[in-house]
């Protein structure tokens, strides 16, 4: 017995034998029971009966504990029983932790003995029927109980493809063609619905199969580009994909940008783009005629496509006051951005600036109330 003391779940089941024909296989269309057990968790199983002396079984008998496992009848305890030695002999034809077989035999009478046999076995996924036979000569079983095993298990996400090739993380497309994203699960027991999503939550348009539903995807540089999700009710495990186009940068804010390059040297812009590589950063005037390009030094962080570009003018914005194009390009192309440059002041100019005011308002109030 203090080997079932840390078995969660225990289940005793009282029967006196049935005379049921024996089954080589697993269609069996009639059940005693019909239990439902979570996969990776322990079922227990305990039968018990009495022999009467003289009976058919009272000299010796074998009981078989059998399961079936993806259609195929598996022997996992066998439990002897021999009058002459007064044994029970129990043996255990699974890894011990995975099946505990347990038997025990005593006298209720000179004349009768009761049998109580015990498993505990770990579910798995593949387990659909639990069987319990005799035997007295190995040629004719008859079958003592039958288990129907329901065996709940979550679902989940097993794999996200894009033009059949596996993706995690992010995936970068050419502007203008259409891909297939395919997601592919276990619907679990019971079943669940699985649905294809923007991360926002808004439901794309998907066909639906056997085992995966897909998408299509037509590539645009306008239009937004989502982390699409694939997810399941109550799934363990989901899986997203960003899609990431390729295009020429774009800014996201528009208008155009005023900088007072008196008080700061770093301006800083929202850039969307599939890279964070840029290849080149310069600056054209508006007004003049001439061709006139400031290579200045900018750099893009952030993870695309949500970018961030720090554009470090230094001391040329002192002398750059006007209206400039800032050209921003990596390898597919070039975005434009209107700068409006203020008139620099130094710091010490518009510091004294101030104090000058201050101390005149402090005069002025001083005199006024004088």
């Amino acid at each position: 017995m203090g080997i079932f003391k840390n078995i969660r779940c225990f289940l005793l089941l009282l029967f006196l034998p049935t005379n049921k024909s024996q089954t080589n296989n697993c269609n069996i269309p009639n059940f005693d029971e019909i239990r439902q057990e979570r996969e990776n968790t322990c079922a227990n199983v305990s039968y018990s009966f009495n022999i009467m002396d003289g009976s058919h079984y009272s000299g010796k008998f074998k009981v078989l504990f059998e399961v079936c496992e993806e259609s195929q009848m598996a022997l996992l305890c066998t439990f002897i029983w021999k009058k002459q030695s007064n044994e029970l002999t129990t043996v255990n034809w699974s890894p011990e932790n995975e099946t505990t077989c347990f038997g025990k035999h005593r006298a209720i009478s000179d004349s009768s003995f009761t049998f109580e046999i015990r498993i505990a076995l770990l579910v798995k996924r593949a387990f659909s029927l639990l069987k319990i036979s005799i035997t007295d000569n190995e040629e004719k079983f008859t079958t003592l109980r039958l288990i129907r095993l329901e065996v709940m298990y979550p679902p989940k996400v097993t794999n996200l493809t894009i033009d059949g090739l596996e993706v995690n993380g992010s995936y970068t497309i050419q502007e203008g063609h259409e891909v297939t994203i395919a997601c592919y699960f276990h619907q679990g027991n019971p079943p669940a619905t699985f649905h294809m999503v923007v991360k926002t939550g808004q439901e794309l348009r998907y066909t639906r199969d056997y085992g995966n539903i897909t998408h299509l995807f037509f590539a645009s540089c306008r239009d937004d580009w989502p982390v699409v999700v694939c997810k399941g009710e109550g799934s363990e495990y989901n899986q997203s994909v960003l899609i990431l186009v390729k295009c020429p940068p774009q800014f996201v804010d528009n208008g155009t940008k005023t900088i007072n390059p008196s008080e700061r040297d770093t301006i800083t812009f929202r850039v969307k783009a599939h890279t964070a590589v840029a290849d080149m950063c310069v600056l054209t005037p508006m007004s003049s005629e001439d061709d006139i390009v400031k290579e200045v030094n900018c750099t893009l962080h952030g993870t695309p496509p949500d970018l961030v570009l720090s554009l470090h003018l230094g001391e040329k914005a002192t002398s750059m006051e006007g209206k400039w194009i800032l050209l921003l390009r990596n390898e597919k192309g070039s975005a434009k951005k209107t700068l409006s440059i203020l008139k620099a002041y130094s710091k010490w100019i518009l510091t004294g600036w101030r104090k000058y005011h201050v101390g005149a308002l402090f005069n002025f109030i001083y005199f006024k109330a004088s």
